[in-house]
């Protein structure tokens, strides 16, 4: 059966280790009747053994992208950040991941992932992001981005990013104005237009598409930050072109 609509839901959802909350994020999805997720904070470990083993054996395919494990003073791991995109296993919407083995970062995380819908010919690319909070937005995180950005977009018209950037995008100000240069200059627009965690609008949805979503936020149990979900109608036949990737109009700031 073809399908018209993709479901889509984002959220940082502040570890998947703790006992009980992955069963409670696949009681969500399958509620809200969700096919593409995008975490962030998922405190998920390499391999297969744990979180993401748990996912694929629920029938997830996950793409993902784990930070290196450090370790305290009595040597047990300290897992920390991660990321993820994943989709219900099914016959006709795909995801994959697509490595950008020359690009490196130290300002955020991210994963990219191809993502597919047979039956409606349609595809996109998505980056899932999370910037740590609690430091100084480093001028490197601009210009990385921006990179990342560029790398990205030259090989797909449909474009999603979508993640937690710790950044006060509610506030004016040399940083939220940086990051709505980077991504408008690929021809990324952002939707979130209220809190995302407490009073800050921390979460960002942004895509290049003809109609732009529209995103809603509630709160759940599974974290402090709201849950933002949004649908993509899919045209009958989508042709996939290559937008070109414009320069930047002004200088960056410093982020200070």
């Amino acid at each position: 059966m073809s399908r018209r609509e993709l479901k889509f839901c984002c959220l940082n959802v502040h570890s998947l280790r703790t006992d009980g909350k992955l069963e409670q994020l696949q009681s969500l999805l399958m509620k809200r009747k969700i096919d593409v997720t995008f975490l962030q904070e998922t405190w998920h470990e390499f391999g297969k053994s744990g979180v993401i083993g748990k996912l694929e054996r629920a029938g997830y395919t996950v793409v993902e992208q784990a930070r290196p494990v450090k370790f305290d003073a009595q040597g047990r791991p300290i897992y920390r950040g991660g990321v993820l995109a994943m989709v219900l296993r099914n016959s006709d919407i795909s995801v994959r991941k697509i490595p950008y083995v020359d690009f490196r970062t130290t300002h955020f995380e991210y994963t990219v992932a191809k993502i597919a819908c047979k039956s409606r010919g349609w595809e996109c690319y998505a980056i899932v992001l999370y910037r740590p909070g609690g430091s100084v937005v480093e001028p490197g995180f601009f210009a990385d981005l921006a990179d990342l950005l560029a790398r990205v977009c030259s090989s797909g018209r449909n474009i999603i990013l979508a993640g937690d950037v710790n950044i006060h995008l509610n506030v004016d100000g040399p940083n939220s104005g940086d990051f709505l240069d980077v991504i408008e200059d690929v021809g990324l627009r952002q939707h979130v237009n209220v809190p995302t965690r407490v009073c800050n609008m921390l979460d960002v949805v942004c895509t290049r598409f003809t109609k732009a979503p529209k995103i809603a936020a509630s709160d759940v149990d599974l974290s402090d930050h709201r849950l933002l979900t949004w649908s993509l109608f899919l045209p009958a036949a989508t042709v996939n072109s290559t937008a070109p990737v414009r320069g930047r109009k002004r200088p960056l700031s410093d982020g200070h």
